[in-house]
């Protein structure tokens, strides 16, 4: 760890990541621009009320923006900002601390349980 960074940018940063449904979110609508509906079907064991809540703190974030669509009756769609884009690389580089290093969490884990 390196001694001269502050670590409540970072955890700044985890707050706005934070809940057990940003990054599922994220990723349904960086992929393509989704309906309430289409991800409340996607995003299995969400309800509507977390899920409305989630896309209102995204979207207060910016990582998310809400366009009305045209068409009768008009719809609202959930589209992943360029913001939100830039978090591509981070959450790649933390999706390959994962994959070397989750051996070794487990192992401690199991150690630590074991006592």
């Amino acid at each position: 760890m390196t001694p001269h960074v502050d670590y409540r940018e970072i955890s700044a940063v985890r707050g706005l990541l934070a809940g057990r449904w940003v990054l599922s979110a994220l990723a349904h609508v960086a992929s393509e621009p989704m309906r309430h509906r289409e991800l409340l079907d996607t995003i299995d064991g969400i309800s509507e009320k977390v899920l409305t809540g989630t896309l209102r703190r995204m979207e207060r974030g910016g990582l998310i923006v809400r366009e009305v669509g045209s068409g009768v009756p008009s719809h609202v769609v959930h589209c992943a900002t360029t913001l939100a884009q830039t978090l591509d690389e981070p959450l790649r580089a933390m999706l390959a601390w994962k994959r070397t290093h989750w051996d070794a969490v487990e192992t401690s884990r199991l150690r630590w349980d074991n006592g």
